[in-house]
């Protein structure tokens, strides 16, 4: 994705000075991405925001951020492993040499002001950091370390003197980020820490999407619409959002009173499971359930039955927790998402992107690590061109439509020269075909590396899967794309292998197959498949 420029920032703050309905006018010098890499920390300019101190916990301690977005320079051992650095937890991260190269990162997701941080020893040793300076990403890639406001130096902060006293550290201005990092400097026996990092939002400033209701920052909406696991999981998933998860009582008394609102009489899906190892529950954040829970209805969880893996809420003659199939079972279901600044709109913006012949998108949410949203900075008022993945994503505003400039139909967008239009609904082939075939175009063709990484931007998971406009019409020879051109040798392509490029080399003769995009060592690639298989699809016009 190539932006264009950033013109107005709404930063998620608090406070006298700015708060979720201030806008802050920043005019970004050098706005065009000439070198085509996308926006680096340099390119964010600086905001002013004051916040209510001490402010509150991100999520360490919670368990709110998962384990994968805590990491370190090194690790110690697998029971001193990054992930274990939550403040008040039994075990904590240390490093592996004593050098000044250590360090700890926080990934939070997403943008948030941070206004300070707490840390700890190791609870069971005589072991911890004395002072560490902080530093703070945007992508992760480049590092600014804090500097002290008096002397212009980086800030070295007092740490800990004993194993388990929280030792606060609120910063002289607060600083919106994503990624944080701790940078031991000096330390007791040995580099160990516990850490918990500070937000300056109020939850009176947050807001939630329609006729979602807010408790604890975090935003939840109770479906009556009876699915298995999987549906409900997808149909979140789709919103932003992951099946609601009570990690503590408070929110799971609310969610009681609230799937009670909706139908006492139901079962309600939530967010935990134990598919990925039998008997060991885990939250859809990757985070463990506390095997001191005491919400499970009597008898439960049967670990009798292996194919009961995901949990539920039984109805309101007990509220409890009860573990069923997940693909037999069907219930209702209850989201989550986080509470985000409201969004606003600004006149006189989408008219002038659209003469630039790009797209005027607003959002209030930065959706962590999706190649298609790694350009963007951290703002919520975002130039973008028209990639069609910042066509109808959720959470995302778009003004004029630019596909439309371009002459392509209704909800279609315009990249490389073709319109595009993204369907999310699985389909089997031939049924992707006649629908793309209705608006006279084809599933999506990527003859080339440009576009073939839109249809790569699109599969994240194994869940996540795109047709490729590709069939073996049986005869054990060639590939065929839609528009009846044959995939020959020299051609581009992404195969899982190579020698798939022959289909005489793996297909029986007399039978057809198809291509789809998936997952297959965190990349995506293609491989050939029943075309009776249903996957998602992008349909594609070629002008």
């Amino acid at each position: 994705m190539d932006p264009s420029c950033i013109r107005t920032l709404q930063v998620a703050g608090d406070g006298v000075d700015n708060d979720c309905d201030q806008l802050i006018d920043e005019e970004i010098p050098n706005g065009i991405d000439d070198d085509g890499d996308g926006w680096t920390d340099e390119d964010v300019p600086a905001v002013d925001i004051a916040c209510e101190e001490p402010g509150e916990p991100i999520g360490m301690e919670s368990g709110f951020i998962p384990d994968e977005s805590i990491t370190a320079s090194t690790e110690y051992s697998y029971y001193l492993r990054a992930s274990e650095a939550r403040l008040q937890g039994s075990s904590s991260w240390a490093s592996g040499p004593l050098d000044l190269s250590q360090w700890l990162q926080v990934d939070l997701g997403w943008m948030h002001p941070i206004s300070g941080v707490i840390t700890q020893g190791r609870p069971d040793r005589d072991q911890w950091v004395t002072s560490y300076k902080l530093q703070h990403s945007i992508f992760g890639d480049q590092f600014t370390t804090i500097v002290d406001l008096f002397t212009g130096l980086d800030k070295v902060f007092t740490a800990n003197s004993d194993r388990d006293t929280e030792v606060t550290n609120l910063l002289d201005e607060p600083i919106i980020t994503r990624f944080v990092r701790f940078w031991p400097q000096t330390w007791f026996n040995w580099i160990s820490m516990r850490v918990e990092i500070l937000r300056c939002w109020k939850t009176a400033n947050l807001r939630c999407p329609p006729e979602y209701e807010l408790f604890h920052s975090v935003c939840y909406k109770a479906f009556g619409e009876q699915l298995t696991f999987a549906e409900a999981e997808r149909l979140c998933e789709d919103n932003d959002a992951l099946l609601a998860m009570p990690h503590d009582t408070e929110t799971d008394q609310f969610l009681i009173g609230l799937k009670n609102s909706v139908n006492p009489n139901s079962l309600f899906w939530i967010g935990l499971s134990d598919r990925s190892e039998p008997g060991l529950f885990k939250w859809n954040d990757g985070t463990r359930l506390q095997p001191s829970s005491t919400r499970w209805s009597p008898g439960e969880p049967s670990l009798i039955q292996s194919r009961e893996n995901c949990v539920l809420y039984l109805s309101s003659s007990s509220n409890l927790w009860a573990n069923r199939p997940c693909a037999t079972q069907v219930a209702s279901y209850i989201c989550e998402v986080p509470a985000r600044c409201p969004f606003v709109q600004v006149s006189g913006l989408a008219g002038d992107c659209a003469s630039r012949m790009g797209t005027y998108v607003l959002t209030n949410m930065l959706s962590a690590d999706r190649p298609v949203y790694q350009h963007l900075t951290n703002g919520q008022f975002i130039y973008a061109t028209d990639d069609p993945q910042l066509a109808h994503p959720v959470g995302w505003y778009i003004g004029p439509e630019v596909g439309a400039l371009h002459g392509c139909p209704a909800e279609y967008t315009h990249t490389h020269g073709r319109c595009l239009r993204i369907y999310r609904e699985e389909a089997t082939y031939s049924s992707a075909v006649a629908t793309c075939a209705a608006a006279s175009g084809f599933v999506m063709m990527p003859k080339n590396s440009e576009l073939n990484e839109v249809l790569e931007a699109q599969v994240f998971d194994e869940s996540e899967s795109y047709w490729v406009g590709l069939t073996d019409p049986g005869e054990g020879r060639h590939w065929i794309w839609t528009d009846g051109s044959v995939l020959g040798d020299g051609h581009f392509h992404d195969w899982k292998y190579p020698s798939y490029i022959d289909t005489s080399n793996f297909l029986g003769k007399g039978e057809n197959y198809c291509a789809a995009a998936v997952i297959y060592h965190k990349k995506s690639v293609w491989v050939p498949t029943s075309c009776d298989n249903k996957f998602r699809f992008i349909c594609q016009i070629i002008q």
